[in-house]
């Protein structure tokens, strides 16, 4: 289908000092840009425009593809793989007032709505720390915010008995939080393992006891590795209890009611 936007005659492609840039050039050596273009663009998402100067900054930037692990009061910790090179990378990146973030649907965005769990595109320097983790700041971030609630979709949950306790792992029986969940599951808890009371207190895993009614929240995993423990909830009260050999059962009878 024809354009409704023709290219325009002449579209130069000069550096900071004016001098001609080859386009492929921009290209392998991931030059930023500033771009002017026409008035006229189309409303899809993205605009699509006539481009008629671009202007290569002296320096290079770079992108990572990635999932948000981390946040802080200065930025956030981004962790996946580096858009040219395609090789493993984790960076912390620090927006500032004048950074553009937008989602998935074109909505811009601040920084504070940006959690961890999400997947961004996100393009940093020209400078980076060498600390460990690097650092950079970031101009351009785009963002999916679906993905946050993918991730916290695939949390499992059981309110039950906890059955047995052994180093490091806890085994429950009770009743699901959802109905693709088990009835009986054995989690690795930790000291990243948050446990709380029926109010929200916090708890040290001493209270984790047998027989102890609990609500534990985990992460399905498939075995052999073994669920981790994200969050307990302590009951006040304990499941009765009691040892010793069956003798006998308890029959009743029930009259048998004449179908009507």
């Amino acid at each position: 289908m024809k354009s409704s936007f023709p290219s325009p005659k002449i579209l130069k492609y000069v550096d900071a000092q004016g001098n001609k840039v080859q386009l492929q050039t921009i290209v392998d050596k991931n030059k930023a840009i500033k771009a002017f273009y026409s008035p006229n663009i189309t409303k899809s998402l993205p605009a699509q425009g006539a481009a008629l100067t671009i202007i290569v900054s002296d320096h290079d930037f770079a992108a990572i593809d990635g999932t948000i692990s981390e946040i802080n009061e200065r930025g956030f910790l981004v962790e996946g793989s580096n858009v040219y090179g395609d090789n493993a990378e984790t960076i912390w990146l620090h927006p500032d007032p004048k950074t553009t973030i937008i989602d998935q649907n074109g909505k811009t965005l601040k920084a504070s709505d940006l959690k961890a769990g999400m997947t961004v595109r996100s393009f940093y320097g020209p400078y980076v720390a060498l600390s460990f983790p690097p650092q950079s700041s970031t101009n351009y971030i785009l963002v999916n915010t679906d993905s946050a609630n993918d991730e916290q979709e695939t949390e499992a949950g059981i309110n039950g008995i906890l059955t047995e306790k052994t180093d490091g792992r806890i085994s429950i029986s009770g009743q699901p939080s959802n109905p693709d969940g088990y009835e009986y599951v054995v989690l690795a808890i930790d000291g990243d393992t948050q446990i709380v009371d029926a109010q929200g207190k916090p708890l040290t895993s001493d209270v984790l006891n047998e027989g102890r009614r609990i609500e534990a929240q985990y992460v399905p995993v498939i075995y052999p590795a073994l669920p981790h423990a994200d969050k307990i909830v302590v009951s006040d009260a304990s499941a009765p209890r009691v040892e010793g050999t069956i003798t006998g059962f308890l029959t009743q009878k029930y009259k048998k009611e004449p179908v009507s």
